[in-house]
């Protein structure tokens, strides 16, 4: 949490530290931290509950109907926005991602890209910085306020599923391969034009999609070389020619998950959605 305090030095070690003394001390400062840090959070999250639904229009809650942003607010009360997501996540968990209940429809052709939960939150260029995160647990169990689950979208007659995976995370893709009801068939690579200097053992310059079929198995009608070229965009964003690809290999009815983007002839599902419309 360097971004909340900043010391110039550590404390000193006093030579006749006293144990209860010290517990007595901290305990009541502890519980109240706990309920602070518990209000800041819930404050955090429906202010980015709002202005995130209603970002490129006039917020309905916000006063005077001006156009704020999250990020503004974060600025406003003193706050990096990275940091308020790390203190989301730390109270909130996997319940930082409400997102609207999951379609009531079975669909023959799903493609995630899941907010996957990294262990380098303090790194300026980790997806902790940009949106709140999941578990691979999280992922794979993830249940709407209904009770639905993203396992029982897919056709159990006869299903395929892309998903996305950072290849530092490829046993906890296959994890939630599994846990959605996917048998794991094969992989494509996506080979990024420059490397954005993550990885902590190589600067990782590619991404995986997972393919997983469910029931009868759903062949393509064609079938693309399993490694293709793409130039990096925004954060987090997807090469445009992956949706392209899919509606080569498979009629539909297509269904993204976890999607930031509406697409015509798909539904979709997640928490960064524009409004309809935009």
């Amino acid at each position: 949490m360097k971004d909340l305090v900043r010391v110039e030095q550590l404390p000193l070690i006093p030579k006749n530290w006293d144990y209860e003394a010290s517990v007595v001390f901290l305990k009541p400062k502890i519980l109240n931290w706990k309920r602070e840090t518990y209000e800041i959070a819930c404050e955090l999250h429906i202010a980015n509950e709002v202005l995130a639904k209603h970002s490129g229009r006039p917020p309905k809650f916000v006063p005077n109907g001006t156009n704020y942003s999250f990020e503004q607010y974060c600025n406003d009360v003193g706050i990096p926005k990275r940091t308020a997501y790390r203190w989301m996540a730390m109270v909130f968990g996997s319940k930082q991602l409400p997102s609207p209940p999951l379609p009531k429809l079975e669909s023959q052709v799903l493609y995630a890209d899941p907010p996957w939960a990294f262990n380098n939150s303090g790194f300026d260029q980790s997806a902790a910085q940009q949106y709140p995160v999941l578990s691979a647990d999280a992922i794979g169990s993830f249940t709407d306020q209904e009770g639905k689950t993203i396992k029982r979208l897919a056709s159990e007659k006869r299903s395929v599923l892309f998903l996305w995976v950072p290849e530092a995370l490829l046993p906890e893709g296959l994890e939630v391969t599994k846990a959605w009801g996917f048998q794991y068939k094969a992989q494509m690579v996506w080979v990024k034009d420059k490397s954005p200097g993550m990885g902590w053992w190589v600067n990782s310059r590619h991404e995986l999609l997972c393919i997983g079929s469910k029931g009868d198995e759903l062949h393509p009608t064609i079938k693309y070389d399993s490694v293709f070229e793409a130039p990096i965009t925004r954060h987090s964003e997807k090469p445009e020619k992956v949706y392209e690809m899919i509606e080569a290999m498979y009629t539909g009815p297509y269904i993204e998950l976890f999607a930031r983007k509406r697409r015509k002839g798909w539904k979709v599902w997640g928490n960064q959605l524009p409004p309809p419309g935009q």
